[in-house]
């Protein structure tokens, strides 16, 4: 820990790249699972969403393993996530699933 905080790092605001591409392909297993058709943009929105929750269950997204077991937590979540939300509800804009 630095005893002066305004010498410390900038935090990184970096995406790892092999992670957000994991949470992409996670998304859209899962809506192939469920049967959802969706955009690429609508696809990049949830897989933003995965990513973000996944920052919040991992220390460091460079740990693969860590990361595939996350995801697969998450995947399962956004999957009952997904499936109880009907057409039209939610906080989504009516352009959104």
């Amino acid at each position: 820990m630095l005893d002066d905080p305004s010498k410390a790092p900038a935090p990184s605001t970096k995406v790892d790249a092999w992670a957000m591409g994991r949470a992409y392909s996670v998304i859209e297993k899962v809506c192939k699972d469920i049967g959802r058709p969706v955009t690429g943009s609508q696809l990049a929105e949830e897989a933003a969403e995965l990513y973000s929750a996944l920052l919040g269950r991992v220390v460091d997204v460079r740990e693969r393993p860590m990361v595939e077991t996350a995801l697969g937590i998450l995947a399962e979540e956004a999957k009952e996530r997904m499936i109880g939300r009907k057409p039209g509800s939610g906080k989504r804009s009516a352009s959104s699933w």
